[in-house]
């Protein structure tokens, strides 16, 4: 419960101007979307046996829901209830880039880190972006771009091509704090639950 209200209608209910579809193996969340007339645009379908039965289900998911995309061309959004600050307007500013520019095939969120990274080996750690032996200020350093999975945008055609919901040039589209926060593990909760006792309203609701 976030403000009163479950998560996941949080992240249904932004999306009111919109046609959205879940995907769900729990029953009692088919019958509340159901039941709730404040959820009219959303479509919300029984998951297949497959999906509830794989490692990681999430590209059956997506598999699954482009049979019932006739439009092979048309950009859909796989957006994440773990996002809860991500605004509409954002997710909708994606998409009119991926639409204005045929340069990229998809678009996914990011978030771009300016800082020092290694990377463990055999021989100790490695610098990724920068020369110990020369060490710059953070902020000359080239970021490092960071998937914070707020949102994903592609095409049925895309996605067949490529397998994925990264197309082959995708659009790294970079979100600040608090849009790119993100949910993983109690902790992450219990700041969440701070976060939205302070954020202004548009981050709160997700205009």
């Amino acid at each position: 419960m976030l403000g009163g209200e479950p998560l996941y209608k949080r992240a249904l209910r932004k999306f009111k101007d919109h046609q959205v579809f879940l995907d769900t193996d729990a029953n009692w969340v088919l019958k509340e979307v159901e039941s709730d007339p404040g959820l009219g645009h959303v479509v919300a379908y029984s998951r297949s046996k497959e999906a509830i039965e794989a490692q990681d289900p999430s590209l059956l998911l997506i598999k699954n829901f482009l049979t019932k995309v006739s439009d092979e061309r048309e950009h859909v959004a796989l957006v994440h209830v773990t996002s809860p600050f991500l605004r509409v307007k954002t997710l909708e500013s994606a998409v009119e880039r991926l639409m204005t520019n045929s340069h990229h095939d998809s678009a996914c969120s990011v978030t771009n880190i300016q800082n020092f990274f290694f990377r463990p080996s055999l021989n100790g750690p490695l610098p990724v972006n920068f020369d110990t032996r020369c060490i710059p200020k953070t902020q000359d350093l080239e970021p490092m771009i960071q998937l914070n999975h707020a949102f994903y945008v592609f095409s049925k055609e895309s996605f067949e091509r490529t397998g994925h919901r990264i197309g082959f040039k995708p659009y790294f589209y970079p979100l600040g704090f608090p849009e790119n926060w993100d949910i993983d593990t109690e902790e992450d909760w219990d700041w969440t639950t701070k976060l939205a006792e302070l954020v202004d309203t548009e981050y709160s609701i997700g205009c």
